[in-house]
């Protein structure tokens, strides 16, 4: 099965397991995507360990890198717009953006469309 940035709620959570699956289980790719997007592994580092989350430049300079096509593309800066909300009532509007992707994702998965 390949990996999607659909099947996760959370942009780190599928950034770890993109590491993961690499050929090279995340060696060397820290220092590819701080490449990249124009900053330090440590940076990298921090936002994966949850101090730190990704501008929407740098999300779409990631979409780029890792090819996603456009659905997957948008999807992904809606998780990084969620991670970056700083109100709550910001928080909830991109979470029930978030809920209609996935429950659409999971409607086609189980062939329901």
């Amino acid at each position: 099965m390949e990996l999607s940035v659909l099947d996760f709620r959370d942009y780190k959570a599928y950034l770890h397991e993109v590491l993961k699956k690499s050929k090279s289980r995340g060696h060397g790719m820290r220092s590819q995507i701080a490449k990249a997007l124009g900053c330090n592994v440590a940076y990298i580092s921090q936002i994966l360990n949850k101090s730190a989350n990704f501008s929407l430049e740098q999300a779409e300079s990631l979409n780029q890198f890792l090819g996603h096509p456009k659905n997957e593309c948008h999807y992904f800066l809606l998780l990084v717009q969620f991670a970056r909300a700083g109100s709550f009532d910001l928080q909830q509007r991109l979470k029930e953006q978030i809920d209609d992707h996935f429950k659409k994702r999971l409607l086609l998965k189980n062939g329901s469309i």
